[in-house]
């Protein structure tokens, strides 16, 4: 109950350390309002960057920018967050919201200070609407210290295959990815071929990959993944 442990946090010194950290475990930013909130206590006691464990980032879809507190997260936190564990990404739209939600637009930089959160071992992407499949690939691409990844509920605008430049490939620790069947032939794609189109650089540690809502033509694609990651694999749930 987050407001009883902001009464504890008042109580006295002695709670005060101990119902922050339980408050700032697990942080939403969903506005520029609570965005500039947060940077300011973390600002004025560093300390408390060193106990955020989760952050979730929404989209503030009543925002003229509605992207803003996920383009200015890496540039800001990258530094303050040291311990991270965990980062969401939801772009779900407000009840009764029916267009297809905007595109959050990434400056190269974002994708280069995104690497500083070295700490980070878990990514879900969940009710996002990409410009294109590439958007998405430089997004996970970015963490290279992964082990976790789930994409649902993701689309992006421009259809067809999108060719990532050969530098780029799965962070090579993943473990354990889930997807639903809208990503299927992406995410299958890179997963059988690795890095740069290097089969031999393909996910050597993947334990688990559960796909949800598959079509039945994209079963072909699934067995052929299979047979790339058969050595690593326990865990497979279509």
């Amino acid at each position: 109950d987050r407001r009883t442990l902001m009464s504890c946090a008042l109580t006295c010194h002695a709670w005060r350390n101990r119902s922050r950290y339980k408050l700032f475990i697990a942080v939403t930013l969903g506005s520029s309002k609570a965005f500039e909130g947060f940077l300011k206590a973390v600002t004025a006691d560093p300390a408390l960057g060193d106990t955020v464990r989760e952050v979730t980032l929404y989209c503030d879809h009543a925002s003229k920018n509605p992207w803003h507190t996920l383009a200015a997260f890496p540039a800001v936190f990258a530094r303050k967050l040291t311990r991270i564990e965990c980062l969401k990404i939801d772009g779900q739209p407000p009840p009764g919201y029916v267009q297809q939600g905007p595109s959050p637009m990434f400056h190269q930089s974002f994708f280069l200070l995104l690497r500083e959160f070295k700490s980070v071992t878990r990514l879900e992407i969940v009710d996002t609407h990409f410009d294109n499949l590439n958007d998405l690939g430089r997004l996970v691409f970015a963490i290279p210290t992964l082990r976790s990844l789930t994409v649902k509920y993701v689309s992006w605008v421009k259809q067809g295959s999108c060719s990532l430049p050969r530098y780029h490939g799965f962070p090579q620790h993943l473990s354990s990815i889930v997807f639903d069947g809208k990503c299927t032939d992406g995410l299958l794609r890179w997963i059988r071929t690795g890095r740069g189109g290097n089969k031999s650089l393909a996910l050597p540690l993947l334990e688990k990959l559960e796909i949800s809502d598959i079509g039945v033509d994209d079963l072909r694609k699934v067995k052929e993944t299979l047979v790339t990651i058969k050595p690593s694999l326990r865990h497979v749930a279509v």
